[in-house]
């Protein structure tokens, strides 16, 4: 069974991929900076290897995380609003 609470989705995400949802909240369009841009430059812009954009962007894939994953962007974003 799935966990109910959003702060026990987001403890499923992997660090690195969580870390990299933040990083690219403080950009604008960051996530579909993240979700679409071509890796190399996704790597470059958030100062990751390019493997940590195939695994954010693998959880933004995946239905068991996709949620989890845009929820963490959206607490990020919130957090870096004046």
């Amino acid at each position: 069974m799935p966990p109910k609470n959003a702060a026990q989705n987001v403890a499923r995400l992997p660090t690195d991929v969580r870390d990299l949802l933040q990083r690219s909240a403080g950009m604008p369009r960051g996530l579909a900076l993240l979700h679409r841009a071509p890796i190399e430059t996704v790597a470059v812009r958030l100062g990751v290897h390019p493997d940590a954009v195939e695994r954010a962007r693998a959880a933004l894939e995946s239905p068991e995380q996709r949620a989890s994953a845009i929820e963490e962007f959206v607490r990020a974003a919130q957090r870096q609003e004046p």
